[in-house]
């Protein structure tokens, strides 16, 4: 139906056409045309015939095929329609699918971020326990050889004191004492100092 419409608004307007040039000459000769003069409807009859012929020519010839390209340029913009809808659809979905993607990447870092923090708190603690037990094992260490240095020495205090008692005791005695007395004299020092201490 538009088609029709649309063909009959054009043969109405190639007519007016037409006829333009015939009333322009007729205009030229006179300002309102003789209706008894044999050319102008002579003029009229051929234009008639002519614009018939041309329409007529037009409407089995140019008029299919020109409906029929843009039939098919209606039908292809509607598959481009259809198309840019389909594709619009398509980022759609895969702009969702990064999106997700993005997040269960963001809480992947995160969980990695946090076992990382976990994982260094954890080898900080152990680090700190360590060297705190070393700390600590040096501190009894260092005690054990202080508490050594301080037998030995308190020993060797002992028996330097015995030597000089011994040597005291043996002027005052004014003999002279042998090496076994002066180990026995040592040694009871020894065992009085350590019942004293």
């Amino acid at each position: 139906m538009t088609g029709n419409r649309m063909l009959r608004s054009i043969g109405l307007g190639l007519f007016a056409l037409w006829m333009c040039p015939s009333l322009a000459s007729a205009a030229d000769r006179e300002l309102v045309p003789d209706p008894t003069d044999p050319t102008l409807w002579y003029e009229m009859l051929w234009t008639v015939v002519v614009f018939g012929v041309f329409f007529t020519a037009l409407s089995i010839l140019v008029w299919p095929q020109v409906l029929k390209a843009l039939r098919v340029r209606e039908e292809k913009q509607q598959g481009d329609l259809a198309a840019a809808e389909q594709d619009r659809e398509t980022a759609k979905q895969q702009l969702a699918e990064y999106e997700q993607k993005l997040t269960e990447a963001h809480a992947e870092v995160r969980k990695m971020l946090d076992q990382a923090r976990a994982d260094a708190d954890a080898a900080r603690g152990k680090m700190l326990a360590d060297a705190e037990a070393e700390a600590a094992n040096m501190r009894k260490r260092n005690a054990d050889e202080i508490r050594l240095a301080k037998q030995q020495a308190v020993q060797d205090l002992y028996a330097h004191a015995a030597e000089l008692a011994t040597a005291v005791a043996g002027k005052m005695l004014q003999r002279q004492v042998n090496d076994e007395d002066v180990q026995s004299l040592i040694d009871k020092s020894l065992d009085e100092m350590g019942k004293a201490g």
